[in-house]
């Protein structure tokens, strides 16, 4: 459908649907058009480069046709054009390279920001509480496993809110040898 298009456009115009009125105010496009992409005239556009990536550019919202191209080359006025749009193509690259940079360092700095310092060592006497509570807990837990399994919902419940209460104790030892 598109070659058709393509080809009755080549023949007819782009202008081949339009009324005797919508005719009159239609305006050709050409190369030199504020609504055509430089970048592409003279190289590419990097709207292009890194399509379905996670650098997309998005679509360019300017027109990108190989026609308006061609007659760019064609043109006897390319010569005075193609270093302007290389010039402004190469500013570009340059500000997405320096984005690219920003982006890059605030990551890093990001990174370094987040790195948190090792909680600072507990006393022997509160490593050993600690490793007291947590054996009590896993006792617990098996406890609590054996009766579901064997059916006692009631007791495991009542054993799973006593397994609560050692972990909020631990929590506070935790906390408090901090301090």
């Amino acid at each position: 459908m598109d070659a058709q298009r393509a080809l009755l456009d080549e023949l007819m115009g782009s202008a081949r649907n339009l009324t005797e009125e919508e005719r009159r105010g239609h305006k050709e496009i050409t190369w030199d058009d504020k609504e055509v992409c430089g970048f592409y005239m003279v190289k590419f556009c990097p709207h292009d480069l890194f399509v379905n990536t996670r650098s997309d550019l998005g679509p360019c919202p300017k027109i990108h046709d190989p026609k308006l191209k061609e007659s760019f080359e064609a043109s006897p006025r390319h010569d005075s054009y193609a270093p302007r749009f290389e010039a402004d193509l190469a500013h570009f690259c340059e500000k997405l390279m320096d984005l690219d940079r920003k982006v890059r360092r605030g990551r890093e700095r990001l990174a370094q920001e987040v790195e948190l310092p090792p909680p600072p060592p507990l006393p022997v006497e509160k490593s050993e509480q600690l490793s007291v509570l947590e054996e009590k807990i896993k006792n617990l837990l098996e406890s609590v496993e054996a009766l579901g399994e064997a059916g006692k919902v009631d007791e495991a419940e009542a054993l799973m809110r006593k397994v609560l209460a050692v972990g909020f104790l631990k929590l506070q030892v935790m906390v408090f040898s901090s301090l």
